[in-house]
């Protein structure tokens, strides 16, 4: 128990953004390891998210970004579990295929998280490729079987009502590509 007296979470969820092997993310990659070091193999699960583009003609997509992070990832003493690949298009059995023979990622934790017309679509995206029991089995816990009916009903249409409550939001405006206004954004 923490000094709140709140017991600890079962999963905590880190995200190491921005490219593998700059400078400016040493740092943190190292806490990482080291973090994996302290609680042990069975206790961490590393998702890597990688990009894999479509070029040439006829198109191919193309593997070798993804292999060459996940090779930089393991020789900073960081091995995935799960590889996330975004595309335009779900990923081909051959492409799942060769990422999983030059990465030692099994073929079933290479996961599509490919363009949808309704953010909604991507849990259920990546619950139809069976992630959350694939992340229970990994880290050792119950498997959490309850779906929400908000993001079913949310990702059965295209016309979703926006959400009036943007004060996260609004904590990110001040960047570049971010909306001044969230509420225009829903008329």
């Amino acid at each position: 128990k923490s000094s709140a007296g709140t017991l600890p979470p079962e999963v905590c969820i880190v995200e190491l953004g921005g490219t593998l092997g700059d400078i400016e993310s040493m740092p943190f990659v190292e806490a990482l390891r080291q973090l994996q070091e302290h609680l042990g193999y069975k206790n961490m699960c590393f998702v890597h998210v990688s990009l894999v583009p479509v070029l040439g003609s006829p198109s191919e997509q193309k593997t070798k970004p993804t292999q060459h992070s996940v090779k930089t990832m393991m020789q900073l003493g960081l091995r995935p579990d799960l590889i996330c690949c975004r595309g335009k298009e779900p990923l081909e059995p051959g492409t799942k295929r060769k990422l999983s023979l030059f990465t030692s990622v099994p073929e079933n934790a290479i996961i599509s998280i490919h363009d949808v017309s309704n953010i909604y679509r991507v849990p259920l995206m990546m619950m139809e490729q069976n992630v959350p029991s694939m992340l229970a089995q990994r880290l050792r816990i119950h498997p959490y079987v309850k779906r929400r009916d908000t993001t079913l009903k949310y990702a059965a249409s295209d016309n979703v009502a926006c959400v009036k409550d943007t004060a996260l939001i609004k904590s990110w405006t001040k960047l570049a590509d971010s909306v001044d206004e969230p509420e225009s954004e829903c008329r």
